[in-house]
């Protein structure tokens, strides 16, 4: 037997050391060479081919070839897994039992260690090794060769929303993962696509991906990682695709997924406001024909957005829901957030609601992006009766003793009232004639009918009468009338009475009225017209002033020459006051005033003549009159001129002759009397005068007027 010496001390031997000399004193051992314990290592993979992120368990069995004492059992051993030179972990094995039998293993799991098993096509070299106390060395085992390849993976879409509404803002989620047994996060980009649009590319994140979609509106193309501007999605289906591709050898790419998505139509809600808003009441109401702007805001039900669009019906729902219009909507840009709308609004104006309490509503039909809503929340509004004008004329102003004259009454809403007195609407439809309304707009019959563009007038009519010369005072003429279709009442005098009587007017001047009473079903209230003045029997007279226009500046001497036709000595010793009415505002506009009383002048033979020595004061353009109050025998009449004043003052004029032995003249501008109205000198009413004023404004557009005039 071959024994070999040993030289043993309580420290381990040494790693590839031979053994030491002994020293003196220490105790020397003799071991036979076969007790020696002699380990050997296997290397045994679950598998040869591997997928990226697999699960790969190397086992390394540690044996012992002979049986020795020295070595307990069970003793650890540690064991390098390798790839090449690179240690790829460490593993712990027993010593095997000490009969020899049996092996103790060291397992690695690789699936921990799947960074450094990248896929490739060339195969791994693994193998396992330990060191072996008894003869100082590794003992390594023969290479296992393992070939790693790339992981399939899948692609799932996600949407944030799976029912989503039009408008609605939604994100679309991509998750990439490897397929078993393939593991690890997949990076790269993936492709997206909306119903075959430009591919858009959005980039992995731990495996997930996502693309946004924005609401309808869209957005600057720099907003996105692709290069094209996005939009939401309209209404219907849409196709959704995601293409995973990868940018390691680890993970393969994907194939196209599909997401199917439907967008349904956005709920909308309608809101009603109104500009009487709380100002309308039974006790103060709104008055007929007066407009009540109505406003209906419509607005997306989240998560819906966007502008609805189309247009909004508003309905009176205390009449059958009858509907009163249609209004478009539009973005409504007094928004919370400035500059952002985020609803729309539509605006209806209506002037033709009945007297009465009316429940309005708003209803919009939605459109193809947006649900319908509504009826809206109700606005009460309370309508009451308008102011009413009305207006008076005849047929015949200057009338022969027993001829038929007949009066027409006409009630419109109070805004008609603001024409010039003495004119009408220009509405004719039938009968009569009205220089005033100008050409085009006369018709010629019996009567002047209007039809009004507006709502009739309901009720009747009461003509009165009333003469100061004869001391009448004021008198019903018959019984009240009521009024037509088209708010006309109308009376012919004379008339016979209810006893079989003939009833006609006075002869002189006749102040003729009309008073309206509305009844209970009227849009209108109440009105009485100006006092017309009818004269009867007298002869009808004609007053001109002569220049009929001049330009001049601030007091420069004027002259006027006044005829009053038909002339002769029946006029004389017959007065004329003259008045500068006021100012002539606008093109041709009505008279400013306040009136001035210029003077008086007496007529000779049916002519005066008038000088302002200080001329006229106020620069502008100024509506001279000469009226003539008329007697017994001659009806009255106005004549008037126009005179231009410059505002540039001139020096003071050069005292005036002799005045005419056939002109008297009583005032000065200078001292001028301001009139409250117009009024001739033998203190008649201001009707007369004021008749002829009107008369003097249609001259000055260009129209000329007659006694038949109108009065308002």
């Amino acid at each position: 037997m071959l024994w070999t010496l040993l030289l043993r001390k309580k420290n381990p031997v040494r790693k590839n050391r031979g053994p030491r000399r002994a020293k003196f004193g220490r105790r020397v051992l003799l071991e036979p060479l076969e007790d020696r314990r002699l380990l050997s290592v296997t290397l045994a993979p679950s598998s040869g081919a591997e997928v990226y992120g697999q699960s790969l368990v190397l086992t390394a069995n540690v044996s012992a070839d002979v049986v020795a004492a020295d070595v307990a059992a069970n003793t650890p051993v540690t064991v390098d897994f390798m790839n090449g030179t690179t240690t790829l972990a460490k593993g712990v094995a027993a010593v095997p039992a000490t009969d020899g039998s049996g092996t103790a293993n060291a397992t690695l799991d690789l699936g921990t260690l799947t960074p450094l098993l990248a896929a490739s096509l060339t195969p791994y070299s693994l193998t396992a090794q330990s060191f072996n106390p008894n003869t100082q060395a590794e003992d390594v085992s023969a290479a296992a060769a393992i070939t790693v390849t790339a992981a399939d993976t899948t692609t799932t879409l996600t949407p944030s929303d799976p029912s989503p509404v039009y408008g609605e803002p939604l994100t679309i989620t991509a998750t990439v993962a490897a397929v078993p047994p393939g593991a690890g996060t997949p990076t790269g980009s993936v492709v997206f696509t909306i119903d075959g649009s430009q591919p858009i590319v959005e980039t992995l994140a731990g495996g997930v991906a996502t693309l946004p979609i924005p609401a309808q509106n869209p957005v600057a193309a720099n907003a996105w990682s692709g290069s094209c501007v996005r939009q939401g999605l309209g209404v219907g289906p849409h196709t959704i695709t995601a293409t995973y591709q990868s940018d390691t050898a680890n993970f393969n790419s994907g194939t196209t997924v599909s997401l199917p998505l439907t967008v349904s139509q956005a709920q909308t809600t309608t809101t009603l406001a109104s500009s009487v808003d709380g100002a309308t009441s039974a006790a103060s109401p709104t008055p007929f024909g007066h407009p009540v702007l109505l406003a209906a805001t419509v607005a997306v039900v989240s998560p819906g957005g966007g502008i609805p669009g189309g247009f909004v019906t508003f309905e009176d729902a205390s009449n059958g829901n009858a509907v009163l219009g249609k209004g478009y909507l539009r973005p409504n840009w007094q928004a919370a957030t400035p500059g952002t709308p985020d609803s729309a609004v539509a605006y209806f104006c209506v002037s033709s609601l009945s007297v009465g309490t009316h429940s309005i509503v708003a209803v919009y039909p939605g459109s193809s992006s947006y649900q319908g809503s509504g009826p809206s929340n109700a606005i009460t509004v309370t309508i009451g009766q308008t102011a009413s004008a009305t207006l008076l004329s005849s047929s015949e102003p200057v009338a022969p003793t027993g001829a038929p004259v007949t009066f027409t009454a006409l009630v419109v809403p109070s805004f008609f009232g603001g024409l010039p007195p003495g004119t009408m609407p220009p509405m004719p439809v039938a009968g009569g004639s009205n220089p005033s309304l100008g050409p085009g707009n006369q018709t010629s019959g019996p009567a002047i009918v209007y039809a009004p563009r507006f709502q009739p007038a309901t009720g009747s009519v009461q003509f009165y009468y009333s003469n100061a010369v004869l001391g009448i005072g004021t008198t019903a003429l018959g019984a009240p009338v009521t009024l037509d279709s088209n708010s006309v009442a109308t009376l012919t005098v004379p008339y016979t009475d209810s006893s079989g009587n003939t009833v006609s007017l006075p002869n002189g001047t006749d102040l003729i009225t009309a008073v309206y009473t509305p009844d209970a079903t009227s849009l209108y209230a109440g009105s009485t017209s100006h006092p017309f003045t009818q004269v009867i029997g007298l002869t009808p007279t004609t007053t001109t002033i002569t220049p009929q226009s001049q330009q001049t500046q601030v007091n420069t001497p004027l002259t006027f020459t006044i005829n009053v036709a038909p002339g002769g000595a029946a006029l004389n010793g017959e007065t004329v006051t003259i008045i500068d009415t006021g100012l002539i505002a606008g093109n041709g506009g009505a008279s400013t005033g306040p009136s001035l009383l210029l003077g008086t002048a007496t007529l000779l033979n049916g002519t005066a003549t008038f000088t302002l020595p200080n001329g006229l004061s106020r620069p502008g353009l100024n509506l001279i009159e000469a009226a003539f109050a008329g007697d017994a025998t001659f009806a009255p009449s106005d004549g008037y001129a126009t005179v231009l004043v410059q505002p540039v003052p001139l020096p003071p004029p050069t005292p005036p002759g002799p005045v005419s032995p056939q002109t008297t003249q009583t005032g000065l501008d200078a001292g001028a009397v301001v009139l409250s109205s117009s009024a001739d000198a033998t203190g008649s009413s201001s009707t007369q005068s004021g008749a002829a004023t009107d008369q003097a404004l249609g001259e000055v557009l260009g129209t000329p007027l007659s006694n038949s005039l109108l009065t308002a």
